[in-house]
């Protein structure tokens, strides 16, 4: 059997006693002392990147790790002698050029692209006092204390050293900076980070004294007692407040603010048994949201009711209508009312644990109210039934965790939202450990909860930072309406061109270019604010006027295109007949636009003369002739006499040339040839139907005519063309051996079909005839099957499979969505639209 691993290391380490017994005292000195370090020469002439790597990595003893290797070939000669990190940082001096580089890490020679994801694992980490021992092209990490220095400062003065794969992360809970760069810049961005003042820690405000309870008593009149002592004691849950049943007094020892709320609540439930017998009084406990904020929802959803709102309670009287409707808006939000049913329960845990179990509990229970106690080592929570199974399930998965190690209960905060499959990863690294994530919630920070000893949460601890680096950032972002001044709108322009920490946000147009609406993280919202604030600065203001200008060219159209690029802040116009341009402009700009305009009238060609001429042909309608000439026409205007047939044309020369020549071809006689004539022919063997079918295969510029009841086709065309129907319907129209009959039959297509299409349908069924019908808008295209019943199963068995190699039919419908006021003033914002439109 194999032997165990003491075993083998006791096997091991007998040998290598055994080896040194023989050994002479000289050469136990050779043993022991320390071998030298290989050195390495360098002489490479357009050799390939991936031997250059595959021979320093076999030179080095190290296994080679390489996806991809750069582009074209190493050449250097040297006659120096390196050690191996010398060799190294000679290559990635090189090999960063071309977008690569080399990480060493323990026996493993890693080959990276340089990218801004590099991942951390990979990287080394290095002491700064072990950074000489480093290449200084060399890419490592390094972490950095901050001594309380201020994070946002440091980063101000590191990042625009960095390289653009350089990374600087924050560690928040240890006050360290993680820098990933080339070792040789580690020195100087320590001296920066050293170069940041550390603010002097302002004294600590003494605390505020909390408010000490008063005693005071209210009248319940007519009020139920103990109706009344359930209400208060929803929204304000306190055992000091108590009611005599016989006196109809309500007693209560809290702090001033809650007998204020007593009070008002009791005045507003006396007030709706007086007026609304009918009423009923709900509270609810919420967070998250401004009381204020919640009080002016409740009192818009229900005007008539009677509300009394502290810091995290709402009580609401009102009837049982807007009651229900106050009920399904407040769900919406999840907050829901404070539940009859709450109970209180004691949990035993160990008095070391009591603080951080009630912790826990606070986070996944905030409608609950939990207290521990230290010295007992209890854990108190009053909250619903499910609430405490909830809470029985944690304290029960802390115990078991106890019964097999020293566990503890951690509360990790954690900077970004994180995933489930990220928790998964996060079990892999502390497998005895039980994690969780805490609920998230707007603006309140998430949590990772760990129950396990004191080096797993150690372990997840340190690692942290690099397991966070896989989630995306927290989106700090937000959206801002600037209204804009007439300064600020003069000088939008700049806005396209901002500095780099505002290069990421983003800005749209809004309301009739009068406002900027702009989504951008807050510290970017306060810098475009300040840059928004030195725009509006006075215009110097330049007279502009009015003139106008005659043009002699071809096409005005090429005139102002020409002008608008020389001059973006003018104003051109150009009247219909295009011989007059009014520009509004400065003096200045005048005095260049006049000699502008002289040299476009005399140097581009000039504008044509249009003369009217009337054209007829014989033997053709003005209507006729008019779509006849059509391509022709241009610009050029028509008029159309239909009483003498004739049509009158506005144009220039040239074009009525053309024209000419159109027309005269028009109205020439066809040679005797061309001429069409009609003839019948009679059929004996075939329907008419059927040969009508194959003739307007055949034949494209002659028109048939089937008569199955005189068994005859009528064909009307040239001579040239009766002759080749002739011959046709000859091989058609006669005798032979007996087929089945042929059915003409009609397969509807769900996409356009083609020729080439076509022509692999003909190969199945040869004997039949097949053609499609035209593809026309909304309509379905259809293959036409004439031949027999058999070939038209086959077709239409086999039609499945044909038509899968055919692109589907474009299933976009074009709909029209009339757009209000407002929606048609950010109607720029749809310019980016989610990925899935």
């Amino acid at each position: 059997t194999p032997a165990g691993k003491e075993e083998q290391t006791a096997l091991r380490e007998k040998f290598r006693q055994d080896i040194l017994a023989v050994l002479t005292p000289e050469q136990n000195a050779q043993w022991a002392a320390p071998q030298p370090t290989q050195k390495l020469m360098f002489q490479f002439r357009d050799m390939k990147w991936e031997d250059v790597l595959n021979w320093f990595a076999s030179q080095q003893d190290l296994t080679l790790v390489m996806d991809r290797t750069p582009g074209g070939t190493f050449t250097y000669s040297d006659t120096r002698s390196y050690s191996p990190s010398e060799g190294i940082d000679l290559l990635n001096s090189v090999l960063m050029t071309r977008g690569f580089t080399l990480v060493r890490r323990e026996k493993m020679l890693v080959v990276m692209e340089l990218s801004a994801n590099i991942p951390l694992e990979l990287l080394p980490r290095v002491p700064l006092e072990q950074l000489d021992e480093r290449g200084r092209f060399e890419i490592v990490s390094v972490l950095f204390p901050l001594a309380g220095r201020p994070v946002d400062a440091v980063l101000q003065e590191v990042k625009p050293y960095l390289s653009s794969y350089g990374r600087a992360i924050p560690l928040a809970r240890g006050g360290q900076l993680l820098v990933v760069e080339t070792a040789g810049k580690m020195s100087t961005i320590n001296e920066l980070i050293g170069s940041v003042p550390v603010p002097k820690e302002n004294p600590k405000p003494e605390p505020t004294p909390p408010p000490q309870p008063v005693f005071a008593a209210y009248a319940l009149g007519e009020l139920d007692s103990g109706a009344a002592l359930e209400t208060i004691r929803k929204l304000i849950p306190s055992e000091q407040i108590t009611v005599d049943g016989r006196t109809g007094v309500l007693s209560a020892f809290v702090i001033p603010a809650q007998q204020t709320a007593i009070k008002s609540a009791i005045d507003q439930m006396q007030a709706s048994h007086a007026e609304l017998p009918d009423t009923e009084t709900v509270a609810y406990r919420f967070t998250g949201i401004k009381p204020e904020e919640l009080q002016r929802q409740i009192a818009a959803l229900a005007p008539r009711a009677i509300l009394t709102v502290t810091a995290d309670r709402a009580l609401v009287t009102a009837d049982v209508a807007d009651q229900q409707v106050v009920r399904s808006a407040l769900d919406a939000l999840d907050i829901q009312p404070v539940a009859v049913d709450r109970a209180l329960k004691v949990f035993e845990v160990s008095k070391s644990s009591a603080e951080q179990v009630a912790t826990a509990l606070r986070t996944f229970l905030p409608n609950s109210f939990v207290v521990s106690n230290a010295a007992t080592g209890n854990v108190l929570v009053r909250g619903s039934q499910q609430d405490l199974q909830f809470a029985q399930d944690v304290v029960d998965m802390w115990r078991e965790s106890q019964a097999t190690a020293a566990a503890e209960l951690h509360a990790i905060e954690l900077d970004r939202p994180a995933t489930a499959v990220w928790l998964t990863t996060v079990k892999q690294v502390v497998p005895e450990a039980t994690l969780w994530l805490s609920e998230s919630l707007p603006n309140v920070p998430q949590h990772l909860m760990l129950l396990g000893s004191q080096q797993d949460f150690a372990t997840v601890e340190k690692l942290l930072p690099q397991l966070l680096s896989v989630l995306p950032e927290a989106d700090r972002r937000e959206l801002k309406i600037y209204p804009l001044t007439e300064n600020q709108r003069a000088r939008q322009l700049t806005l396209s061109t901002l500095p780099a920490e505002l290069s990421d946000i983003k800005l749209v147009t809004g309301q009739s270019g009068q406002e900027l609406l702009v989504w951008a993280a807050p510290d970017q919202h306060t810098l475009f604010a300040e840059l928004l604030k030195q725009l509006d600065q006075p215009l110097t203001t330049t007279s502009i006027v009015p003139k106008s200008y005659s043009l002699n060219v071809q096409d005005a159209a090429t005139v102002t295109t020409l002008l608008t690029a020389e001059f973006p802040t003018v104003q051109l116009t150009v009247n219909t007949a295009g011989d007059e341009l009014t520009v509004l402009a400065s003096p200045d700009q005048h005095a260049r636009i006049a000699e502008r305009i002289a040299e476009f009238n005399a140097e581009l060609p000039s504008k044509r003369e249009l003369l009217v001429e009337s054209y007829a042909v014989d033997g053709m309608t003005a209507v006729a002739l008019q779509q006849a000439l059509m391509p022709l026409l241009g610009t050029a205007q028509t008029t159309l006499d239909s009483q003498g047939e004739r049509l009158f044309i506005r144009a220039d020369a040239e074009t009525h040339a053309e024209l000419h020549q159109m027309a005269t071809a028009l109205g020439a006689k066809p040679a005797a040839g061309r001429q069409k004539v009609v003839l019948a022919y009679p059929l004996e063997h075939t329907a008419a139907t059927n040969v009508k079918l194959l003739l307007d295969q055949i034949v494209r510029d002659a028109t048939v005519l089937a008569d199955d009841a005189l068994r005859q086709v009528v064909v009307t065309g040239s001579a040239e063309t009766q002759s080749q129907v002739k011959a046709a319907i000859d091989q058609i129209d006669r005798e032979g051996k007996k087929h089945p009959a042929a059915e003409l039959h009609a397969l509807e297509l769900d996409r356009p079909a083609t020729a080439v299409w076509l022509t692999t349908v003909k190969q199945i069924v040869p004997e039949a005839t097949l053609w499609l019908s035209e593809s026309l808008p909304n309509v379905p295209q259809h293959l036409m099957l004439l031949g027999s019943q058999q070939d038209f199963a086959k077709v239409e068995k086999l039609l499945p499979q044909l038509l899968s190699v055919l692109p589907v039919a474009d299933r976009r419908e074009l709909k029209i969505y009339p757009l209000t006021e407002n929606q048609r003033a950010r109607q720029i914002t749809l310019a980016t639209l989610p990925a899935e439109l």
